[in-house]
């Protein structure tokens, strides 16, 4: 790790100016916050940049062979972020839903489900499958917009795609009731099994990946924007899965 400087990017967590480099991945240098600890990608690639790297991106074919894997998957974890939850109405939503697994799932527990995504061919495709089911071509930050609240919101694999750190997390809070659950999942950049070399981590792929957290980090941004951690639940794989009330 070199010496610490300020980076081009203050980090997105905290705005300290001052980190160390971690490395460097696909021309993209990596640095860690001398603050918080998160790692990021400095500079952060430019919107435009993420975008077009994702009109390559299609992994819809890759769920067409799963989502009943998938289904059975989501309920188990449905059931046990439902045991969180008090007595009301019962509306689910699934931030990067992609095929749509994941609200059928919640569906078939008795609750309102919505999807959203930002792919239509996808979500016409979900909505194909699982015709039950809500699915909207829409940001997070668009929902929050109309009003629209939910008791139970799950983000799965979506976290470390976004730069903005603070106006998503707003979003999550913003799409809950209170005491509402969110249940999310981000690859674990602070777990054992990760190498030594953190730029060899299969996890680190910029710039579809800009962010990395550990347990402290998401924490920190989860309680900065209205959230108590009710618990993580361990992995074996080097993934953090946070269960998080709205207060």
């Amino acid at each position: 790790m070199s010496h610490t400087e300020e980076q081009a990017t203050p980090c997105p967590l905290c705005s300290e100016s001052r980190a160390d480099s971690v490395g460097q991945k696909n021309g993209y240098p990596i640095v860690r916050c001398v603050n918080c600890g998160l790692i990021y990608l400095s500079p952060m690639p430019a919107a435009e940049e993420i975008a077009a790297m994702y009109d390559d991106y299609d992994p819809t074919q890759m769920y067409l062979g799963k989502y009943r894997k998938k289904i059975l998957t989501a309920t188990y974890k449905q059931k046990l972020a439902a045991r969180h939850l008090e007595s009301g109405s019962r509306r689910f939503l699934d931030i990067g839903c992609n095929l749509g697994a994941v609200c059928e799932a919640a569906r078939r527990q008795g609750f309102d489900a919505t999807g959203i995504d930002l792919d239509e061919a996808t979500l016409d495709k979900a909505r194909e499958l699982f015709p039950d089911c809500r699915f909207d071509c829409i940001t997070s930050y668009e929902l929050a917009e109309r009003g629209e609240k939910f008791d139970l919101v799950f983000c799965t694999e979506v976290l470390e795609h976004v730069p903005e750190t603070h106006r998503f997390a707003a979003s999550f809070r913003d799409l809950l009731n209170d005491r509402g659950i969110l249940s999310l999942t981000t690859p674990d950049a602070g777990h054992k099994r990760i190498p030594d070399d953190f730029v060899s981590w299969d996890e680190v792929k910029p710039p579809e990946h800009v962010m990395f957290y550990s347990r402290d980090t998401v924490s920190r941004l989860l309680q900065q924007h209205g959230f108590e951690i009710i618990r993580f639940r361990w992995c074996h794989r080097a993934n953090l899965r946070v269960l998080a009330r709205a207060v």
